[in-house]
């Protein structure tokens, strides 16, 4: 439901239209409407059907025979949201009504004899697909079945738990070596990151340095030379100052003050370390210089209300686990109290999961990096319980994924 008129409206048309041709192989079990509330023939229909603010998404059951029947879908921003809410309302239904001429959405039970995987399938139909997935919750299986309802003379396919008896006996196995591949913490990204953040948002509008702009920059570049990893560039410098026969050691193992262990003794680590300090000055680069204004809103709405850096005093602090978070679903209730150096990373990592969760399924979304919640089963299966992050797990892994940084190389 919508208005013609209505600013948003036009904006979301889009969207909608890019979802239409997105589900249009699935119009033999849904199909996808347009009102225009704005037109006086269509009055009587907006009114039965209570829309109060546009645009306005119902799913209506098949055979529906009133305004009621329909069910209030909200309005998700991208198709690959409302793709995901529509399998989900199919299934739903799928569950109360079994209409036999819909996919079987149904996982596969025990079998005895791989013809039983044939049972109840046309004998016209020369092939069978079988799709394994890892759980319940999963709506890969059940969006391919609905791509592919315009090939049901030629193939059918069902969905499968990846723990059925099925994946062993016919050796499937999910390879996650691939995935870890193609993510890793890279020196040069962060130095490029680093300069483009210095050298082009900064300059980009030719404002005079001064004042709280100048100060955000100073502490933004004071963060970056106390805690950049430069490994590529350290070693480089320190074998200049080799070879230029640099009067201090470079390199060299401690001699009297060596420790029993590296982490031992050595050179006295900072222990004037604020955790809020490095936080505080993203923001406020983030506040001055970041090109993007409306990812600047966001991130500064953020990082004030939603996903507060502090509060007043102890009283106001909710702290908060990042799986209850999510489990709750209402951010803003949430602040995190930032007082350990651990703090620092853990903040950064929940704040990054808020935004992929918002971003996921958006157009501008890379298909190759979709926007998951990080990090990936494949990258940490010990990171999650019961389908929760456990903040522990998720510690001990970034310290281990962000200290192991490729070097530039070539």
């Amino acid at each position: 439901f919508y208005l013609d008129w209505c600013g948003h409206c036009r904006s979301f048309a889009e969207t909608y239209k890019l979802l239409a041709r997105d589900v249009y192989g699935w119009n033999k079990v849904v199909r996808l409407a347009a009102i225009n509330c704005a037109d006086p023939f269509n009055e009587v229909t907006c009114q039965t059907n209570a829309v109060q603010f546009f645009p306005y998404i119902k799913y209506f059951p098949r055979n529906s025979s009133s305004a009621k029947s329909g069910i209030p879908m909200g309005t998700p921003q991208s198709v690959g949201e409302l793709r995901n809410l529509i399998t989900q309302m199919i299934l739903l239904e799928y569950n109360t009504n079994r209409s036999s001429d819909w996919p079987n959405f149904d996982f596969l039970r025990n079998i005895e004899k791989y013809s039983e995987l044939w049972r109840d399938v046309n004998g016209n139909v020369p092939l069978l697909v079988i799709i394994f997935e890892e759980g319940n919750e999963s709506l890969i299986g059940a969006e391919l079945l609905l791509d592919m309802t315009k090939y049901n003379d030629r193939l059918v396919a069902r969905r499968s738990l990846r723990n059925h008896s099925l994946a062993d006996a016919l050796y499937i196995k999910i390879s996650r070596q691939w995935y870890r591949q193609k993510y890793f913490a890279s020196e040069r990204d962060i130095l490029k990151a680093a300069r483009y953040a210095v050298f082009d948002e900064v300059t980009r509008n030719g404002e005079h340095l001064a004042g709280n702009n100048l100060t955000a920059l100073r502490d933004f570049l004071d963060v970056l030379a106390k805690d950049l990893p430069t490994k590529t560039i350290y070693n480089t410098t320190n074998k200049t100052k080799e070879e230029s026969n640099f009067p201090f050691p470079v390199g060299i193992n401690w001699e009297h003050c060596a420790g029993s262990s590296p982490k031992f003794r050595g050179y006295t680590c900072d222990s004037k370390f604020v955790p809020i300090t490095p936080l505080v000055a993203i923001r406020n680069w983030v506040n001055h210089f970041f090109g993007c204004q409306h990812c600047r809103e966001h991130f500064l709405r953020m990082t004030t209300q939603l996903f507060a850096l502090k509060a007043k005093n102890d009283k106001d602090i909710k702290v908060c686990e990042y799986h209850f978070l999510f489990r709750t679903g209402n951010l803003t209730v949430v602040a995190l109290l930032v007082r350990k150096p651990e703090d620092v990373f853990m903040y950064l990592w929940q704040a990054h999961n808020i935004v992929n969760a918002r971003l996921r399924g958006q157009n501008t979304e890379d298909p190759e990096f979709p926007k998951r919640q990080f990090p990936p089963d494949f990258l940490c299966d010990t990171c999650r319980y019961e389908g929760y992050f456990d903040n522990d797990q998720v510690k001990d892994f970034l310290l281990i994924y962000y200290s192991a940084i490729r070097p530039i190389s070539g």
